[in-house]
């Protein structure tokens, strides 16, 4: 059986770092570790039942890109999977990170194993952290089309992660686990979903954080999307499932984007945990969409085609959760007569 662990492997990983959630009810407790979508020994994976898609071998790092920054020649730290570059030479910084780093590429190298390519599956990742918001805007608009203000990125051409230091290290922890998943993602699929991508970056960042030192974060759950999500739904805002589903690019990122972000977290969210065979049905999901079947087909043929009772059963959910880790209901404000998925 095919099997993605992100959840079962990262909250097992975790374990000792993250507080139990508050009381919730069956559909809310973890899965078993042994699912991630379902699961197999992850010390001991099965072959992939995959066809093997035809990957272009990795290009020589920068080969025929910008300029490198001057400081990347000198400010080095390799790892068996990464070189770090760092704008500043810091190396206790560089030291704690790159080790971080091994520790998330390794669990999510087990959770997607079925599904990359042999040839990606022990990939090398360049992390360039810069120091300096003007030249990190600078080097990013060029590079990844970024616009200013932004915190990081994740090369389309390359597997490479770049951003910007944060004031505080869970933070750096959480934009390159966030950029890491994007990069597996491109491994895995020639084309992923943009709320998929960006929720499962998101849900797998929180455990991250949370094992980091956040602790704002609780059992991978961020009280702030939650709030986020509650304001949506009292001004009749919230947007449907389906719709963040086939939202496009320019939408989804466009002013306002923390409610998508929140959104698409959210689905991820209710398909892993929200469900008891949440991470079996995942897998299957996943594998889906990995073979390049639509998202919205993928997700209607594993979690029900009825997407009004599926819409209520992601409220329940998500009350559920505003309720342990952020003390009162999800609900829309008296008077509003609007339904809880709609605009």
């Amino acid at each position: 059986m095919k099997t993605l662990t992100a959840a079962s492997c990262l909250a097992a990983l975790f374990l000792l770092c993250v507080p139990a959630p508050a009381a919730q009810s069956a559909d809310d407790k973890d899965v078993p570790l042994s699912v991630k979508g379902g699961v197999r020994s992850i010390d001991d994976p099965e072959p992939s039942e995959l066809p093997e898609k035809p990957v272009e071998k990795p290009k020589v790092p920068w080969q025929g890109q910008l300029a490198v920054p001057g400081w990347v020649s000198q400010n080095r730290t390799e790892s068996v999977h990464f070189t770090l570059m760092t704008e500043l030479r810091d190396d206790e910084y560089a030291d704690r990170l790159i080790k971080d780093l091994e520790v998330y590429f390794s669990q999510m190298q087990k959770e997607f194993w079925d599904f990359i390519p042999p040839r990606w599956r022990e990939a090398h990742m360049e992390v360039v952290v810069f120091s300096g918001a003007q030249a990190f805007d600078d080097y990013a608009s060029r590079d990844g089309g970024l616009p200013r203000g932004e915190k990081g990125y994740s090369s389309a051409r390359e597997p490479r992660i770049v951003f910007l230091r944060q004031a505080v290290y869970y933070r750096d922890v959480m934009i390159a686990v966030h950029e890491m998943t994007h990069v597996f993602n491109r491994f895995c699929a020639d084309s992923t979903p943009l709320w998929l991508d960006e929720g499962m970056a998101q849900f797998y960042a929180n455990y991250a954080g949370e094992a980091s030192g956040n602790t704002g974060l609780s059992s991978g759950v961020n009280p702030e999307a939650l709030v986020i999500m509650d304001g949506a739904v009292r001004r009749g805002a919230f947007v449907p499932f389906t719709e963040v589903m086939q939202m496009s690019e320019a939408l989804f990122y466009a002013e306002g984007s923390e409610l998508n972000y929140a959104e698409a977290w959210a689905l991820v969210y209710w398909m892993r945990r929200g469900m008891p065979d949440g991470d079996v049905m995942f897998t299957s999901f996943y594998d889906a969409v990995a073979r390049g079947r639509d998202g919205l087909i993928a997700f209607s043929e594993n979690y029900g085609h009825n997407h009004q009772l599926v819409s209520s059963m992601l409220m329940d959910c998500l009350q559920r959760l505003y309720k342990a880790h952020v003390a009162k209901p999800l609900q829309p404000e008296v008077g509003n007569d609007k339904p809880a998925d709609a605009r």
